[in-house]
């Protein structure tokens, strides 16, 4: 029986849209220095919109990890944030941090557990259909009924990427509000 989904969980994508987008904005706010912070962990899930078609149709795993899962969509979703980040006046600032931070996340899958077909993502699409696996650094997801095995793999997978990607978030924070600091006058 499939039990692995081949993804980290929405907490290693928030760790790594905030480290991403707070390393990238250093000390100029988008919206403001806490709602950034939202702004980049919910940008960072957004290649996993591709579910919801699938939920949709019934057919939950069908679209993901497809074309939302490339460097493609990075691009395409940079580009989407640069035009509305023109409307403010910061349109390459906006569009750049949401390339990283949507990028963050495709990278993450490619440095997962993949155990279903196809293994790994289509980083290249559409220029190549092929599936690109890194290295399996994270843990795969399991979603079978709460059963014991399925609630202690997934504790222990969010526990691998809290201890990977926390402190690499909470130094990226540090570091933006070290920043900020010493951008305002004293």
């Amino acid at each position: 029986m499939e039990r692995g989904r081949p993804m980290p969980t929405p907490v290693g994508h928030a760790l790594a849209g905030i480290a991403a987008g707070s390393l990238y904005t250093k000390d100029q706010p988008l919206v403001s220095k806490g709602r950034d912070v939202v702004l980049f962990a919910v940008l960072g899930q957004l290649p996993d919109l591709d579910f919801i078609p699938g939920i949709l149709t019934g057919q939950t795993d069908y679209w993901h990890h497809g074309a939302s899962h490339s460097i493609f969509a990075a691009v395409a979703a940079g580009l989407i944030f640069y035009l509305y980040g023109r409307t403010k006046g910061a349109g390459r600032r906006w569009g750049l941090t949401a390339f990283w931070v949507v990028l963050s996340h495709v990278f993450l899958d490619a440095i997962n557990a993949d155990t279903s077909p196809p293994h790994g993502i289509p980083l290249f699409w559409p220029i190549s259909n092929q599936y690109f696996l890194i290295y399996p650094l994270f843990m795969d997801v399991w979603r079978n009924p709460p059963w014991v095995q399925t609630i202690i793999h997934d504790f222990l997978a969010v526990g691998l990427e809290l201890m990977v990607l926390g402190p690499v978030a909470a130094v990226s924070l540090l570091w933006r509000k070290r920043r900020f600091r010493k951008r305002s006058p004293a």
